[in-house]
Order: C-alpha cells, then sequence, then structure tokens
C-alpha cells in the first residue's frame, strides 16, 4: 500500500459535488480516515468515496490525484490517500505544539472572511490538532505500508500578514512532520499546488510567483505543481477555488509528478 498525505485548506478538502459514480471508486484506491465522521473509525482504511477529508468536505484534487494513480501504478499497489483539510485555515494551524485558542484569536482580529471559529467542528473530527493527526496518520501509514509523498494546497488564507513567512513555514511543518513520523525526506517528496492564476479569474495568483516558487529553494526534494489553465469557479464575493475541472487537471498534475518521481 502506496500512502499520500493531502493537507492545506478548503482546495485541498475539495468544493466540487460529487456525482453517481464518483460514489464508486477504484478498488485499489482507499482512505485512511482522518476525521471521525460518516460512521468512519480514525485510522482505518476505507473505499475512497467522498468525502475523504472532514464531514463538510466535498471532491478535491486528492480524489482525482488517487484515480490517476491507480490507473498506472501496477495491479499489486493499492492507493490510500489521507487527507487533513479545512478550509479557510492558516498554514500556522498546521505547525507542532500551535495554541488553538491562541491562533482562534489572532484569526478573528484579522476580522477577515476566513476569522472565526465556525469550522470548529471539523477541527474536533481532527482530534482538535491537525498536525497530531497528521503524525499520527503518517505512523499508521508505514505500519501497514509505506508513505510515499506529501501533497499540500493552501496559502489563499495568508495573503496578508503570514506572506513573508509562509515558505519557512512550510518547511517547518514538512521538516515536522517527516521527524516526527519517522521517514526519510528523501523518500518522501512535498508536491505544493499553486493557487488559480488569474488569467482565470484567480485572486491570488501572484501568490505562486511571490511566494510558492521559494518552497524548493527551502525543501530540497520539494516540488510545485502548475495550476496554469486549470478553471476557477467565480463565486460571489471571490474567486479562490476551482471547478471540478480545475481539480480534476491540477489532481492529475499531482499524480503525474509523483509517478515520475517514483519511476513510471
Amino acid at each position: 500500500m502506496y500512502f499520500f498525505l493531502c493537507f492545506g485548506q478548503s482546495n485541498m478538502s475539495g468544493q466540487a459535488d460529487a456525482s453517481g459514480a464518483d460514489n464508486s471508486p477504484p478498488d485499489r484506491l482507499k482512505v485512511l480516515a482522518a476525521a471521525a465522521h460518516s460512521g468512519r473509525t480514525v485510522g482505518e482504511i476505507y473505499p475512497a468515496v467522498p468525502p475523504l477529508a472532514h464531514s463538510g468536505s466535498k471532491m478535491g484534487p486528492a480524489d482525482f490525484f488517487g484515480r490517476k494513480m491507480v490507473s498506472v501504478l501496477p495491479e499489486n499497489i493499492t492507493v490510500v490517500i489521507i487527507n487533513v483539510s479545512i478550509g479557510g485555515q492558516s498554514i500556522e494551524l498546521f505547525q507542532p505544539n500551535v495554541n488553538i485558542n491562541t491562533y482562534i484569536a489572532e484569526q478573528t482580529a484579522m476580522n477577515s472572511g476566513f476569522s472565526g471559529d465556525w469550522w470548529a467542528g471539523y477541527l474536533n473530527e481532527y482530534g482538535g490538532d491537525l498536525y497530531a493527526r497528521m503524525v499520527a496518520m503518517g505512523k499508521k501509514a508505514e505500519e501497514l505500508g509505506k508513505l510515499k509523498g506529501i501533497l499540500l494546497h493552501q496559502g489563499e488564507a495568508d495573503w496578508t500578514d503570514v506572506k513573508p513567512q509562509w515558505p519557512s513555514l512550510v518547511k517547518n511543518t514538512y521538516d515536522s512532520l517527516v521527524r516526527d513520523i519517522g521517514v526519510n525526506a528523501d523518500e518522501v517528496p512535498l508536491l505544493v499546488g499553486e493557487l488559480g492564476y488569474e488569467n482565470q479569474g484567480g485572486d491570488m495568483g501572484w501568490f505562486n510567483g511571490e511566494v510558492i516558487s521559494q518552497v524548493p529553494s527551502l525543501i530540497p526534494n520539494s516540488y510545485v505543481i502548475s495550476a496554469d489553465g486549470c478553471p476557477m469557479l467565480a463565486e460571489a464575493s471571490y474567486t479562490l477555488h476551482f471547478t471540478r475541472q480545475g481539480y480534476e487537471m491540477l489532481g492529475e498534475r499531482y499524480a503525474d509528478k509523483m509517478l515520475e518521481l517514483l519511476g513510471y
């Protein structure tokens, strides 16, 4: 079993509605439940029926990444997705030893659309600590198979105060995960997805060149996954999320890079 840890905010948790066919995933595509909902027990493996993240998530790049992976990998390999994502949250929430009360207070003080604790129920599904849950699921993956990669899609919530520190905070999360799970960084690449491009109507396309592009210079075994040309979903007050087609394109690009790194 090849395990892939996915984390981030709303685009990684998914915003596309699942259709009937989505509820019959390939036999070799599974989810290691990281959140307690829908009758799933945390730490147990289930068919990868959406949602793969928390109870309010939908279809996203992790779903389409998994489907592309099993379509190429040999039939003796099962792909297992671990998805620890919550919409609207800063990379700060994914740091080791984060103080949740302080984090909520700081987000509320910013008075942004990402402030408050409307997402607290989802956090509780993850046991109240996203980093701790990622470590626990990573260790479980190593018990059952091999953790083969980490996928990140996040940044929309960090366009102001956190922006200059974002790459170093990503590095801290990645380095800490590798250390605490007990894996070799050379064997567990980090794939970082870009935000929606401005030529597709995205509000945050500038973040790619100014911020996300810096990650590979800090983390040797990391790669940026392009979102160029991925269609965006225009909503009432912002354009931050991808359409279903956009998620499919982005997820398959994550898969193409991971397959390349695995030698396929």
